[in-house]
């Protein structure tokens, strides 16, 4: 029985965002494979169980392992991983009790090197645990790494070691296997490209009336730093000011530490033709609705830095253009022919610049509707993308 073992950060125990990752993947795995077990990392809420096909195990051993709660007791627990590499200790207990916790789930479930193959959705600490497991056992593994963990340095040797017994890193963008392979130089050939892709069978989202001289933006993001949602405020309010007989609206879906900040900062507007709605977080379900059943003009995403900027092409999906920052793969998505593509420390001034043909254009705009839908139809097809991946996952087996 051909078997897939995917360790994902918490999906399906809660979270908003890592289901847009993951589902789809263990949808394609689940039709591959006769059997796929899940075993995320962390818990934040239930199992979303549900939405699992039939021949899904949800293992939950690493996220609801004791030693998660005795952290100060880790290095009694797994001392030769205390001792081996001094510098990336947190590292290397986690990946330790990661490799106890996903023994444990092989000896449950009679997991072999013969009938298994594993993949860690994650480039992190769960891909050193599957590089120890592969030496002691056999198991073969591939490893995904989407944005933080192409951008971290943490754990260097250890990160390149995983990359080394794998059967190789798969980057979801060009930009991140090229900084990827300029960090582990020595095992570059094991580096690759593999998009996610979206969803493509979804409708076309509404737009603004023709002649309505409204403008409806929408940012889905985390409110974090890198992601700077209060840069897309200042965005709006300098269109809102630039268009003073235009409505502008803009609309945050998403949570974080900078949330209160950014409230603070949408009460100081005073600008009567600009609309702020701070909606908060929603599971990705909810999201897709949004896209498909409210009036959306444009996706906002301007990042610092991302992997690939998946939200933006789920927006694409349903005919809507992006307005972004250009770093990580964003390039790979949004262009002349999808969207608008800023610097990556843009100004306002550039961001009106650039949008003001596209308002005064109702054939510009549309032209980039139709882009964008295209492109993803083209490229991104995740049914295409994410069955070629779980193929070429069980194509490792014996």
């Amino acid at each position: 029985m051909a078997t897939a073992l995917l360790i994902t950060e918490s999906y399906p125990l809660g979270g908003l965002t890592e289901e847009a990752f993951v589902l789809p993947e263990i949808k394609a795995l689940g039709e591959v494979f006769d059997k796929v077990v899940v075993a995320p990392v962390t818990r934040r809420g239930v199992a979303a169980a549900d939405s699992m096909p039939a021949n899904v195990i949800i293992a939950t051993d690493i996220a609801d392992s004791p030693d998660r709660d005795r952290k100060w007791l880790r290095p009694l627990l797994h001392p030769v991983a205390a001792l081996r590499n001094r510098g990336d200790v947190k590292y290397s207990l986690a990946a330790a009790m990661t490799q106890k916790a996903l023994e444990s789930i092989m000896r449950r479930y009679n997991l072999t090197a013969s009938d298994t193959v594993a993949e860690a959705f994650w480039f992190d600490f769960p891909s050193t645990a599957l590089e120890r497991i592969h030496h002691k056992h056999g198991l073969r593994y591939l490893i995904r790494a989407h944005g933080y963990d192409i951008y971290t340095d943490r754990a260097p040797e250890l990160r390149r070691r995983a990359i080394a017994s794998s059967d190789g890193l798969y980057a979801v963008s060009d930009a991140g296997v090229a900084i990827l392979a300029d960090k582990y130089a020595d095992v570059a050939a094991k580096i690759h490209r593999h998009y996610l892709g979206v969803e493509t069978e979804v409708s076309a989202s509404r737009c603004s009336e023709p002649g309505s001289r409204e403008v409806f933006i929408l940012t889905v993001a985390q409110v974090i730093d890198r992601k700077r949602c209060g840069l897309c405020l200042e965005m709006a309010e300098a269109l809102a000011k630039a268009r003073p007989g235009w409505h502008i609206t803009w609309t945050l879906i998403g949570d974080g530490p900078e949330l209160p900040g950014l409230r603070a900062k949408v009460q100081e507007n005073r600008r009567d033709n600009l609309t702020v709605d701070l909606k908060g977080p929603l599971p990705h379900t909810q999201v897709m609705d949004y896209l498909a059943a409210n009036t959306v003009d444009w996706l906002m995403l301007l990042s610092r830095h991302e992997g690939f900027g998946l939200v933006l092409a789920e927006a694409m999906a349903h005919g809507i253009p992006a307005i972004a920052t250009d770093t990580g793969g964003i390039g790979e998505s949004v262009d002349d022919n999808t969207g608008l593509l800023l610097a990556r420390d843009p100004e306002p001034e550039e961001f009106v610049r650039g949008l003001m043909p596209y308002l005064d254009s109702r054939a510009r705009y549309e032209a980039l509707r139709q882009g964008a839908r295209r492109a993803v139809e083209e490229k991104f097809d995740s049914r295409l993308l994410r069955r070629e991946w779980a193929e070429m996952l069980k194509s490792l087996l014996p």
